[in-house]
C-alpha cells in the first residue's frame, strides 16, 4: 500500500501570503517611482535646512535643470522669485507677529507647523524664463514626529494664468465698451435734449404768433386772414406732435423714459381723450360712444403716457372711419386669464404679457367700422415708421409712430395690446394696463399738501376736493394766481377734517370721488354751521346744476374748466377784484427775440413794464440793477444758462425773493426739477405753452410774492 506524499499547507499559505506581501511592496514602488518621475509636476523634497534632496522628472523638464545640478547644490529658494519670498516673508511675518527671514523658511514656515500651504509662486529656469506655478508645500517627519524635510509639489500654472489674463483683458475691454456705450447714451439724450430744443424754438414761435394773431392780441383780421393763421397753428400743433412721437420712441427705444405714476381718473381721462378728437369726428359725422361703468374709479398709471395711448387709438378710429360711421371705446377690469383673449373666430395678432405679477387689469378698446386690415398688414402693425399701404399713407397723414408708441407705452406699464380687424370690416384695438396698488401712494398724497400750506389767519383760505391730483394741481395754480392759499382733500373723508380745523373762503367739490358721494358731501358740508355762508363750487365732467344749487352749492361748472370761466366764477362770488390796479415790471429772458417778443405779448394787460434780456449775463445784471416784480426765465441758453442766473440771483438777498417762472424748450429732468427746486415759482415747457396757463402762472407767482412781503 503506498502512501501519499506530505504537503505542509501552512507553509504554503505563508509563501502565497509572503508573495502577496511582495507584489504589494512591488506595486507600491511602482507608485512611488511613478509619482517622482511624472513629467506632468515637479515633485522637489530637500532636508530640513532645504537642501535639494530629489529632483523629479516633472522638475527636471519644467525648470531645465538636471537633478545632478541641483541635488545638495541649493534650495528651492534659489530657483524662486526672490522679491515674492522677500513680500511673502513680510506678509507671514506680519500675521504671526515674528520676524521671518526672506529664504527658504519664509516658502515652508506655516508647513513646518502642520498647516496645510498651498500658494501661488514664479519659478525661474535655467535659462533665466520665467513661468507661474502653484506649489503645495508639506512637512515630512520620521517616527519621532521630527521635521527630516519638505516635499514641495509644483505644477505649471502658466495655461491658467493665460486664461485669467484673457479674462481680464475680455473684462477690461468690457468695461471700457460699456463706458463707451455709456458716454454714446450720455451723448445721444444730450443730443436729444438740444435736438428738442432746437425744433421746438422755432415751432414754438409759429404756434405762438399764430395763436396771438388768431386772438386778435394785435388788430383785427378778416375772415380769409384767420382760416389762414388757423391752418398755420393746426399745422404748427401736428408737427410739434410729430416730433414728440419721434423724441418719445427714442427715449424709451434708449431706456431713458420712465413711468410717474399717480392716481388716474380714467372716466376724466376717458372725456378729456374723446374731447380732443370731437371736432374731427364730428367735421366727418362719426358718431362717439363711450362704453365703461361708472364704478370704474381710478387706476394708478402714468396720466400723461395712458392719455396719448387713448387718444392714439380713438384718432386712428377716427382716421380709419367712413364717413357717418361710428367709433366706440370701451373699458373694463379684468382678471390676468383674460388678457389677450381675441372674439372667437375673428382674425388678430396678440402681443405676450410681460412677466410680472399682477393679478387684474383695465381693458381699453377703442372699435370702428372703417376700412380694416388684412391680415398681411397686421404683420406691418406696431413698427416705428412703418404703414401698411404706401396708398394709405398719401390718403390718411401721419408717419405710423402712433400705433409703435402706444405698444412700447403699454409695455412700459407692464400691460400689452392686441388688434382684430378684416378687410372692409372695421378695427377694434384692445389694451390692458395692470391695475396697481395705490394704498402707500394714496396715504403719501393726502398727507403732503396739508403738510406743506402754511396757513395763517389773514390768509384766504379755499379747500380743493379732488381725487384726481392732476385736476387738483390746475385747480391749485389757477386759485393761487387770485391769491388764495390751497388745502388739497383727495377724499371725502380728508375734506370733513380740514372744515373743521380751517376758517375757509371757499370750497371747491368734485363729485366723483371714492367711497362718499360727492353730493352726500355736499349736503354734510351744507350742515356744518362754520360752512354755512362759504361758497362751494362744483367743478364735475357729471354736473347737475339744478341739484347742485337745490343742495346749496353756490356755482356748478362742467370739467374741463378754462382759466377764464373759473376766473369769471370767483368774480361772480365776489371773492377777487376785477382789476388789481398793480404796476408790474416783468423782465423777459430768452436767446431767442421772437420768444422774449411772444411772452411780452402774452403778458400785455399784466405788465406795466417789460424789461427784455437776451442772454444769461444780462438778465443777472438787469435784475440786480431794475429789480423786477417778475422774472420769465429760459433754461437753455450758451455760457450762462437759466439754472446759473437762478443761482446767482438766489445768492443775493436783493433779488433772492424775485419769482421766476421758467418758460422752456428743454425737457425737463428729475435732475433739473431738483436743481430748481424752491428757487423757481413754476416751470412750463413751450410744447404745451398757452397764454392762458402762463397768465395764470404769473398771477399766482406774484400773489405769492405779495403775500410774503
Amino acid at each position: 500500500m503506498t502512501s501519499s506524499p506530505h504537503v505542509d499547507t501552512s507553509a504554503a499559505k505563508g509563501f502565497n501570503i509572503w508573495g502577496r506581501r511582495k507584489k504589494g511592496v512591488l506595486n507600491s514602488d511602482a507608485l512611488q517611482n511613478a509619482i517622482f518621475n511624472s513629467a506632468n509636476f515637479s515633485s522637489i523634497a530637500t532636508d530640513a535646512k532645504g537642501v535639494i534632496q530629489i529632483f523629479n522628472v516633472g522638475a527636471e523638464r519644467m525648470l531645465g535643470y538636471t537633478a545632478a545640478e541641483v541635488v545638495n547644490k541649493i534650495t528651492p529658494a534659489d530657483i524662486s522669485d526672490a522679491e515674492e519670498i522677500i513680500a511673502r516673508a513680510k506678509a507671514l511675518s506680519a500675521t504671526v507677529g515674528t520676524e521671518i527671514a526672506p529664504g527658504f523658511d519664509a516658502l515652508v514656515f506655516k508647513a513646518s507647523r502642520g498647516i496645510e500651504d498651498i500658494y501661488e509662486l514664479t519659478y525661474i529656469r535655467k535659462d533665466k524664463s520665467r513661468f507661474p506655478a502653484v506649489v503645495s508645500v508639506t512637512a515630512l517627519r520620521d517616527a519621532s514626529d521630527m521635521i527630516i524635510g519638505y516635499l514641495l509639489i509644483g505644477t505649471d500654472n502658466t495655461a491658467r494664468k493665460q486664461v485669467e489674463d484673457e479674462r481680464r483683458k475680455l473684462e477690461q475691454r468690457l468695461q471700457q465698451k460699456n463706458v463707451e456705450l455709456e458716454e454714446a447714451s450720455r451723448m445721444k439724450s444730450e443730443f436729444l435734449a438740444n435736438m428738442s430744443h432746437e425744433l421746438r424754438t422755432p415751432l414754438n414761435a409759429i404756434i405762438g404768433f399764430s395763436e396771438v394773431l388768431g386772438d386778435g392780441l394785435i388788430g383785427s383780421l378778416s375772415d380769409q386772414q384767420k382760416k389762414f393763421i388757423g391752418d398755420i397753428f393746426s399745422s404748427g400743433k401736428h408737427l410739434l406732435s410729430l416730433i414728440n412721437d419721434i423724441l418719445d420712441l427714442s427715449k424709451v427705444e434708449a431706456g431713458k423714459m420712465m413711468l410717474d405714476l399717480e392716481s388716474v381718473q380714467i372716466a376724466s381721462l376717458f372725456a378729456n381723450s374723446l374731447s380732443i378728437v370731437k371736432e374731427k369726428a364730428q367735421a366727418r359725422h362719426i358718431n362717439l360712444t363711450l362704453d365703461a361703468p361708472r364704478e370704474l374709479g381710478s387706476i394708478r398709471a402714468d396720466a400723461r403716457k395712458v392719455k396719448q395711448i387713448v387718444y392714439n387709438l380713438l384718432s386712428n378710429a377716427v382716421k380709419f372711419s367712413t364717413d357717418g360711421g361710428e367709433v366706440t371705446l370701451r373699458a373694463t377690469r379684468v382678471p390676468r386669464s383674460e388678457v389677450g383673449q381675441i372674439s372667437a373666430g375673428s382674425t388678430g395678432r396678440v402681443f405676450p404679457l410681460p412677466d410680472n405679477d399682477y393679478a387684474e387689469f383695465l381693458e381699453i378698446s377703442v372699435t370702428d367700422g372703417g376700412i380694416g386690415i388684412s391680415p398681411a398688414g397686421m404683420d406691418e402693425l406696431f413698427k416705428p415708421f412703418s404703414q401698411i399701404d404706401s396708398g394709405l399713407a398719401r390718403k390718411y397723414q401721419g408717419t405710423g409712430l402712433g400705433l409703435a408708441m402706444i405698444k412700447l407705452l403699454s409695455e412700459l406699464h407692464g400691460g400689452t395690446l392686441s388688434v382684430e380687424s378684416g378687410v372692409g370690416k372695421g378695427s377694434r384695438f384692445t389694451v390692458w394696463l395692470p391695475l396697481r396698488s395705490d394704498d402707500e401712494q394714496a396715504v403719501e398724497q393726502i398727507v403732503n399738501p396739508a403738510a406743506l400750506v402754511d396757513v395763517s389767519p389773514e390768509d384766504r383760505v379755499a379747500l380743493v376736493i379732488e381725487d384726481d391730483f392732476k385736476s387738483a394741481e390746475l385747480i391749485r395754480v389757477q386759485l393761487e394766481a387770485e391769491g388764495f392759499k390751497i388745502l388739497h382733500a383727495p377724499s371725502a373723508e380728508e375734506a370733513l377734517v380740514f372744515a373743521q380745523q380751517h376758517v375757509l373762503s371757499l370750497i371747491t367739490l368734485d363729485l366723483m370721488l371714492p367711497k362718499m358721494d360727492g353730493w352726500e358731501l355736499l349736503g354734510r358740508l351744507k350742515q356744518m354751521p362754520a360752512l354755512k355762508h362759504v361758497p362751494i363750487v362744483i367743478l364735475s365732467i357729471v354736473a347737475d346744476r339744478n341739484k347742485g344749487f337745490a343742495l346749496g352749492a353756490a356755482a356748478v361748472m362742467q370739467k374741463p374748466l378754462s382759466r377764464q370761466e373759473l376766473y369769471d366764477s370767483l368774480v361772480t362770488l365776489g371773492l377777487i377784484p376785477l382789476d388789481a390796479g398793480a404796476d408790474l415790471r416783468i423782465l423777459i429772458v430768452d436767446d431767442d427775440p421772437r420768444a422774449v417778443d411772444l411772452v411780452a405779448l402774452h403778458v400785455q394787460g399784466l405788465a406795466s413794464d417789460v424789461l427784455r434780456a437776451y442772454g444769461g449775463r444780462d438778465a443777472i445784471e438787469i435784475a440786480r440793477r431794475e429789480l423786477p416784480d417778475l422774472i420769465v426765465l429760459d433754461l437753455m441758453m450758451p455760457d450762462v444758462t437759466g439754472f446759473d442766473v437762478v443761482a446767482a440771483l438766489h445768492e443775493q438777498p436783493g433779488t433772492a425773493n424775485i419769482p421766476i417762472v421758467i418758460v422752456t424748450s428743454k425737457t425737463i429732468t428729475a435732475e433739473d426739477r431738483g436743481k430748481l427746486n424752491g428757487l423757481v415759482s413754476t416751470i412750463l415747457e413751450k410744447g404745451d405753452f398757452s397764454g392762458g396757463q402762463f397768465a395764470s402762472e404769473v398771477r399766482r407767482a406774484l400773489s405769492r410774492r405779495h403775500s410774503a412781503v
